[in-house]
């Protein structure tokens, strides 16, 4: 390379460094949750909570970029310039790389400098890049790896040495490590060893190598497969991971496949001059990807590979774009350029090749230096692309109300009001766990402990000092106290939630476009139930060794069909954890049916890698029963999984492990409805045991034949509470005292059994006592009783005026059975 080529590279790098750094602090405007997301799980690696081969939160991530973030964070901090600089170094170092790469893709032309100074003066100031060197998202990471690993490839085919096409390989393993769309790019060197495989073999040259061939493609994949192999790993025992994302977005669940597809790649294939992505945080919606410098370069580059289709560069690089634009075109949503990042080089490359041609065009025209022209087309390219760049991104988008929206502004500037607060700040756990609030306050607040950490002393001293409440809605009974660099999670509380909102004096808190996000107002007490121990029934369950569930904690007994019902648990941690994990509440019946329940993050998403060891954490989950829910003994199971892998942490209570690897609450019941107690015929008072009456009771009037069914209607009335649930036996009697029919289950077929009765409570009981169809006729008595199913053992039974009836009460009403 010539002086003035290496000259004319540093500016175009420097051009493109300043386009990338310049206000990263502050554009784009706000942080996002996925960039505060990330950072969480780099804070969570500087603070030794392990290094996970695959980040499993927030739809599954690679970690190349996390890992990054780790470091960049130790080195400026926490803070969204930490996140968003690690982006734009990775964007600054893709310029030299991708020159390179233009220089050995064109090593057979004597301009390949100035094809390459082109292609990068293009990469440096496209809108594309730029927008994605800017978010602290891994997205970035790919065309550089890509880069990387295709310069290698094209330089193995120039000097044959084995290291390079190992270099190639690990390369190309390095970036499944990177971002979602990263598992196209080995289908561009197979594609294009298939095609020269096959050229090869219609023109039988030759001079076509095959054992070096196979030996140099053998040296690619066996290198990849090397790289790849811890992921490769961790996807084999982890299947769910692999297509966490990929289910989301893919279009393989639309009612016709091939008719989304062809439809996603006309608009795909838009964006070059037409309508580009609509989504504001992938730059201006709507904006095509090319600008009229680019545009035009890019058509004649697409022209000029055409011309010189027969050249393998050229197969290359129409197989790099058409399949990178892959994820795209097969995914929801399309176009969207951040699936489609992959393909950002390729599209360069094409400019790079018609800016050259321009180029070459020109210099015939004018019959003067080629050299010169080259120099001059990098420079178009950098000024003019460079200024629409400049004035589109830092102009117009960043001061767009829909990038503030989109980037989540509001968060962001609502927890930067929070760090600036000189008195205590309540707020909703939810809005506390948005990652963009959580990070960002972090640097304010970085200890996290809960409300049973505080002593009496500093209980008495918070509920005296002025505390500002903020309030949002569709949120919980759970809030975060932020105070001398803590946050504090309050215990969850109906009632202390329901005192915090009817705060008077609530104000709406505004954004910069003075819109209203959430409402503020001053609490000069925190409620008791806030405050205060709750009231826990404990537990002793470790869940696979990685948490301890301490006890929960219930509103009462009682749920209400169709009203919410909440569930608080008390998790203690064992030490960070990467993985993700989901907690289940499943509200069963007595079949064991699930009737409501939840599937969630623990603590509404509280990054259990920042969990110190032995933390307590309280963790509210609102089931939303039916109303419709029959009434009867419901339980409530819990219990831990693993997204990835879809298996739940094993549990033991008390050191023996639990059936399911579950924790069961119980018994809760959804009471009877409202309505009055059945007026029976016969009313009677006998006593069983201390706990049950029969008030009352039905059977058959007339005569029934043998086979059909006796109807027994029953009357039970609850004196005190009952702990066990008793079977009713209903039994028909000869004249004897043998047993020639029976009906034996709890109350009401086993839906509403006697644990569940409240005192005073009235249950009504059917029973069908289907007669033999050989039982002669006659008269029969009914014998009535309760007795424990695991014993066998009957309560007693006792008539009002103390007479005993021992272990069963016979009916005054005997039944008549007709001969057939």
């Amino acid at each position: 390379m010539t002086r003035a080529a290496w000259l004319a590279l540093i500016v175009i790098i420097l051009c493109g460094t300043w386009l990338r750094v310049n206000d990263l602090a502050l554009i784009p405007p706000g942080l996002y949750h996925d960039e505060a997301f990330s950072g969480l799980d780099a804070l969570s690696i500087v603070r030794g909570a392990g290094l996970p081969i695959f980040f499993e939160g927030n739809g599954g991530r690679e970690p190349f970029f996390i890992y990054l973030h780790a470091l960049s964070i130790l080195l400026f901090g926490t803070n969204p310039f930490a996140l968003r600089v690690a982006a734009a170094f990775v964007g600054i170092a893709t310029l030299p790389a991708f020159f390179v790469l233009l220089r050995a893709l064109n090593a057979t032309r004597q301009d390949s400098t100035g094809i390459a100074l082109i292609g990068t003066a293009a990469l440096a100031t496209f809108y594309w890049h730029l927008n994605f060197s800017r978010v602290g998202w891994r997205t970035i990471s790919l065309p550089f790896f890509a880069c990387l690993a295709f310069y290698f490839f094209w330089r193995a085919r120039r000097t044959g040495k084995l290291l390079d096409h190992l270099l190639t390989g690990a390369l190309l393993g390095a970036c499944l490590y990177t971002y979602l769309a990263d598992r196209f790019l080995p289908f561009v060197l197979a594609a294009f060893w298939l095609i020269e495989f096959v050229a090869a073999r219609v023109g039988r040259s030759r001079e076509f190598a095959w054992r070096t061939w196979l030996r140099n493609a053998a040296a690619v994949v066996i290198a990849a497969l090397v790289v790849f192999l811890p992921l490769a790993m961790y996807y084999a025992s982890h299947l769910n991971a692999l297509f966490f994302r990929v289910t989301d977005v893919t279009l393989a669940a639309q009612g016709n496949p091939a008719q989304a597809i062809l439809a996603n790649a006309q608009r795909v294939a838009g964006i070059f001059y037409g309508s580009g992505d609509v989504e504001w945080r992938h730059g201006i919606a709507g904006r095509s990807i090319l600008d009229w410098v680019t545009g035009a370069a890019f058509a004649s580059g697409v022209l000029a590979a055409l011309w010189r289709w027969k050249k393998p560069e050229t197969w290359f690089g129409f197989l790099w774009l058409s399949i990178m634009l892959l994820p795209t075109v097969l995914s929801k949503d399309a176009p969207d350029t951040q699936r489609a990042i992959g393909a950002l080089p390729a599209v360069c490359l094409f400019v790079a090749w018609g800016g050259a041609q321009l180029a070459d065009f020109a210099a015939s025209l004018t019959r003067s230096s080629r050299r010169g022209w080259m120099f001059a087309a990098a420079l178009v390219v950098l000024v003019g692309s460079g200024w629409i760049t400049y004035r589109d991104y830092f102009l117009v988008w960043a001061n767009d109300r829909h990038a503030y929206s989109d980037f989540q502004g509001a968060w962001a500037d609502l927890a930067h009001w929070v760090d600036a607060q000189n008195q205590n700040v309540i707020l909703p756990l939810e809005l506390y766990t948005e990652p963009t609030i959580q990070f960002l306050t972090l640097q304010h607040f970085p200890t996290v402990r809960s409300v049973a950490e505080l002593s009496d002393a500093e209980r008495n001293q918070i509920a005296g000092e002025p505390s500002q409440v903020l309030l949002s809605q569709n949120q919980g009974d759970a809030f975060v106290l932020l105070r001398d660099g803590a946050a504090t999670f309050l215990n969850p509380s109906a009632a202390g939630a329901a005192a915090l909102r009817a705060l008077p004096d609530q104000k709406p808190w505004l954004d910069k476009w003075n819109r209203p996000v959430v409402n503020t107002a001053f609490a000069n007490l925190i409620g008791a139930g806030i405050l205060n121990a709750p009231t826990m029934t404990t537990i002793n369950a470790d869940l696979g060794h990685r948490l301890n569930l301490l006890g929960y904690a219930l509103p009462d007994r009682t749920i209400q069909a169709g009203k919410p019902y909440t569930v608080t648990l008390f998790w203690s941690s064992r030490a960070p954890i990467q993985q993700a994990t989901q907690v289940f509440a499943h509200l069963l019946d007595t079949n064991g049916a699930v009737v409501a329940g939840v599937d969630e993050a623990i603590a509404s998403g509280y990054p259990l890698g920042l969990w110190r060891a032995g933390q307590l954490l309280p963790d509210q989950h609102r089931l939303n029963v039916d109303a419709s829910s029959p009434p009867g003994k419901y339980s409530i199971e819990v219990g831990v999984y693993l997204p990835a892998t879809g298996e739940r942490l094993p549990v033991w209570i008390d050191n023996a492990r639990a059936a399911d690897d579950r924790v069961l609450i119980g018994p809760l019941k959804i009471p009877q409805r409202n309505t009055p107690a059945p007026a029976l015929t016969r009313p009677i008072d006998v006593r069983f045991g201390d706990a049950i009456a029969l008030t009352g009771f039905d059977s058959p009037a007339g005569t029934i034949k043998p086979g059909e069914p006796a109807q027994v209607t029953l009357l039970w009335k609850s004196i005190h509470p009952i702990s066990r649930d008793y079977t009713v036996f209903v039994h028909v009697l000869d004249a004897r005292g043998n047993i020639v029919a029976q009906a034996d289950h709890q109350p009401q077929k086993g839906a509403y059994p006697t644990s569940i009765w409240d005192t005073g409570e009235q249950v009504r009981d059917d029973f069908a006592v289907v007669l033999p169809p050989q039982t002669p006729a006659g008269k029969f008595t009914i014998a009535i009783g309760l007795y424990d199913l695991a014993t066998g053992q009957r309560l007693p039974a006792r008539t009002t005026d103390g007479a005993s009836s021992a272990d069963q009460i016979i009916l005054d009403s005997p039944l008549e059975v007709s001969a057939n």
